[in-house]
């Protein structure tokens, strides 16, 4: 996918329609997140849920959609990781559904490409996120931003982390810090 200013409003489009299908279904799962920004153990979390979970056929593991390119994050991969979180609620198959990663993630992460798709998107991302039964913000101990990881710089992330906290509070989603 290659977004440009003249895409926001198909990318918008597409979103508005896979939330219509997801409102279809949504009344019928159980839906978890494991939310936060990159390198906190969101996926070592889901791990050990997946080892607990294995056997149980109620249970949807979904691994994170975020994809990473060598030359680093790009906005290309949260367009397509967005609309693969959103298609993976819809299509899930079990009752209780555990994200490793969000769509508030991904929005957030966005941000630091198009302000002007993050906030076109937000409307609809927070009706999916509200839609959630419980979402765990997994978060540093002591929040230290100072180093980079392999795809994110460190001010890169800081404002990813804003983004995120920001984004719950400021659109009253209910959370639990881990």
């Amino acid at each position: 996918v290659i977004i440009h200013n003249k895409y926001d409003s198909r990318i918008t489009m597409v979103v508005s329609y896979l939330l219509s299908l997801m409102e279809v279904k949504i009344n019928k799962l159980v839906i978890i997140g494991i939310s936060g920004i990159n390198n906190v153990g969101k996926t070592t979390i889901v791990s050990e849920l997946k080892k607990r979970y294995r056997n149980n056929e109620m249970v949807s593991i979904i691994d994170d959609a975020f994809r990473l390119t060598r030359e680093g994050t790009r906005i290309e991969d949260n367009i397509n990781a967005l609309i693969k979180q959103i298609t993976a609620i819809i299509n899930a198959r079990n009752k209780i559904i555990i994200m490793d990663r969000t769509p508030a993630d991904t929005l957030s992460f966005l941000e630091l490409f198009n302000h002007k798709l993050f906030i076109t998107l937000s409307p609809d991302i927070v009706k999916i996120m509200q839609k959630y039964d419980f979402i765990a913000n997994v978060r540093l101990k002591n929040d230290d931003f100072k180093k980079p990881t392999k795809y994110v710089d460190a001010n890169s992330r800081k404002i990813v982390y804003k983004t995120l906290n920001d984004f719950y509070d400021n659109n009253a989603i209910e959370y639990s810090v881990i």
